[in-house]
């Protein structure tokens, strides 16, 4: 699975702790910067620009200028590299091996960073997975997290690293949760459809599971990424409720953002299944984060887990 190197609202967590003069101090001096990057052509007036003023990098001793960009530096030590991409180092696709290959070059590098104007890459070690950030999408609770991952001391200190463990073991604790308490919601609601719907076969009936789930699932994404009214998915109580909503995620009416695709689409056993009100405890995998913990990629994940277990016991 590939998805954002840290759990977002750990890096909340993180900028509560960060002195708030400090922080104010650094989103006045990026919002300057911000305003002059477009005519800046040099490396270093960018790199003081953005690392030195705002983020507390002090030339030769935190960062050393390079051709390409810089060392991150800590007691003599590089720790990190900075790659800018410009009009001299345009090409993302060749710029990242070959800033993995100077990291590796140095025995306790471990950060590497790739910027441009617009965007900004932050990578930890070798993973396949970084942080990624917008200039033009950071306000200040964004800078705030932004600033708290990757100022000078930060770096210094070790906290990406650590960071890093929490998220892993965040994701790690959330997925397995999500996971049982998702395969115990669908047992349960493949118990009750099998008692209300006595005349239907249980495999008909697994496979109108499988849609009903992933439909729910999509709508509790969507509710909590804001694709549907506050509120409308909470005060599902009943399963004609819940296929009046399936119904508006499909027309896209009353301020819910109209979903593209055959998911939502009528389909006749769906609508006429029968299914009763204590068999959609919603609650039990609506109640995480789906904005902030759950990640797409930790959903289709689970997703394939569960489904691909019960074709295996079906076969067998």
């Amino acid at each position: 699975m590939r998805s954002k190197l840290y759990n977002d609202n750990l890096l909340i967590e993180a900028q509560t702790h960060i002195d708030r003069l400090h922080l104010n101090i650094a989103w006045e001096r990026f919002c300057e910067f911000y305003k002059k990057a477009g005519a800046i052509r040099k490396n270093d007036e960018y790199l003081l620009g953005l690392f030195g003023a705002c983020l507390g990098y002090l030339p030769d001793e935190g960062m050393k200028f390079m051709d390409y960009g810089a060392h991150i530096i800590d007691e003599g030590r590089v720790i990190g590299i900075i790659e800018i991409l410009n009009e001299e180092n345009p090409d993302k696709n060749l710029v990242i091996p070959r800033a993995f290959a100077r990291l590796g070059e140095h025995e306790e590098a471990r950060y590497l960073i790739i910027t441009d104007k617009k965007i900004l890459r932050f990578y930890l070690d070798y993973e396949a997975q970084w942080q990624s950030f917008y200039f033009e999408d950071l306000d200040f609770l964004e800078f705030c997290k932004f600033y708290a991952l990757l100022n000078y001391n930060a770096l210094k200190s070790g906290i990406p690293v650590t960071m890093r463990e929490r998220t892993a073991y965040r994701e790690q604790d959330i997925s397995s949760k999500l996971y049982r308490n998702f395969k115990i919601f669908r047992m349960s609601l493949f118990e009750d459809m099998c008692i209300q719907n006595e005349s239907l076969n249980h495999l008909l009936l697994s496979e109108a599971l499988n849609k009903l789930c992933d439909r729910i699932i999509f709508a509790i994404y969507a509710s909590h990424n804001e694709l549907l009214p506050s509120g409308a998915l909470e005060s599902v109580q009943t399963y004609e409720e819940l296929k009046s909503l399936f119904a508006l995620i499909h027309t896209g009416e009353q301020g819910v953002v109209k979903f593209n695709g055959d998911l939502f689409a009528p389909d006749l056993l769906l609508d006429n299944l029968k299914i009763s009100d204590l068999a959609l405890e919603l609650n039990l995998i609506s109640k995480y984060d789906y904005k902030l913990d759950v990640t797409p990629d930790m959903l289709s994940y689970i997703l394939s887990q569960i489904y691909n277990f019960e074709e295996i016991f079906q076969k067998n």
